[in-house]
């Protein structure tokens, strides 16, 4: 897959995720849409990357570099926490998928939807940081160069005249 579509893919569902974590910032009904769309996002991320997943679940464990060891666990636990905040999400659901009803705030489902919120901003970050690496070029690349070419600034490489 082209490094510019699964870029932009990837920012999309980041934007998206910290655009709706928090309802309190957003409403109800934009938090749980765009928690929606997000979810979608993810989904569409884990078939993008089908090939490595499956690659990486075939091969012996000593034969995987201690990098990687880490990155496919975090990307399980990260799924697992995922599947549970969506699930949680939908029993809390007042707008999408709910009766339009408030659920209590000492629901258990609230709490557990919270608690995995939270824990996936975490794991995102840390996915985040294990990523860096490929982020940045890939940030330079799709995103600064076309803004350089778009308003005529310097490519990579060139100079400007005095």
């Amino acid at each position: 897959m082209r490094m510019s579509v699964n870029f932009t893919i990837d920012l999309i569902i980041l934007l998206l995720f910290l655009a709706g974590f928090e309802p309190a910032l957003t409403g109800g009904v934009v938090h749980e849409w765009l928690n929606l769309v997000f979810a979608a996002g993810m989904l569409a991320h884990l078939v993008m990357h089908w090939d490595w997943i499956q690659t990486s679940m075939r091969r012996k464990p000593w034969t995987i570099s201690r990098l990687s060891k880490v990155n496919l666990l975090l990307n399980i636990l990260s799924f697992l926490v995922f599947v549970m905040m969506i699930l949680s999400g939908v029993m809390i659901s007042r707008y999408v998928l709910g009766s339009g009803t408030a659920v209590p705030r000492q629901s258990a489902w609230r709490e557990l939807h919270e608690t995995f919120g939270n824990l996936l901003l975490v794991l995102i970050a840390l996915h985040f940081a294990l990523h860096w690496q490929w982020f940045v070029p890939a940030c330079k690349r799709c995103l600064l160069v076309p803004v350089r070419m778009l308003i005529g600034g310097p490519q990579a490489g060139e100079r400007r005249a005095l």
